[in-house]
């Protein structure tokens, strides 16, 4: 699915309880952990934190500043992530099972979306299984689309 990103996105709206925080490298792991919970959920399998860490830093499309994380303001977790490469596509979006539909996925794609518009680019892409009707939901909600496929 593909957002334009030719007006300004619209600020995110962090829910009560959360908050917005950088990426840090001690928090690999949790991260690790809560993309794992999204996919038992979603489908998919992340391999084991061992060679996801290595794999991920050392991707030569990863920014750390294109990590989003939203923190449990009560308890520090990461409670929900968007990481995203630099080339304007976000990789993974993950939300806790506690911490879901209050908002969060929504306020971390607005946040991804405003990070890559100030980085100048046009537009903003991922990939969604097609029998994942929420996430399909939400990201329309948003403003995206499927592109033609001549645009893919």
């Amino acid at each position: 699915m593909r957002m334009d990103l030719g007006s300004a996105p619209q600020r995110p709206a962090w829910p009560a309880g959360y908050a917005p925080r950088k990426f840090v490298l001690s928090d690999a792991a949790a991260l690790h952990a809560l993309l794992a919970e999204a996919y038992e959920d979603g489908g998919g399998a992340i391999g084991p934190l061992s060679d996801w860490r290595p794999a991920l830093l050392g991707d030569a499309e990863f920014d750390p500043a294109l990590a989003f994380l939203a923190e449990e303001e009560s308890t520090g977790r990461i409670a929900g992530a968007a990481l995203c490469w630099t080339p304007g596509f976000v990789k993974d979006v993950a939300v806790a099972r506690t911490a879901r539909r209050r908002g969060l996925a929504s306020a971390l794609m607005q946040a991804a979306f405003a990070a890559f518009r100030a980085r100048g680019l046009s537009h903003v892409d991922l990939k969604v299984r097609p029998d994942n009707a929420s996430a399909i939901a939400l990201y329309r909600s948003l403003g995206m689309y499927e592109p033609p496929p001549d645009e893919r």
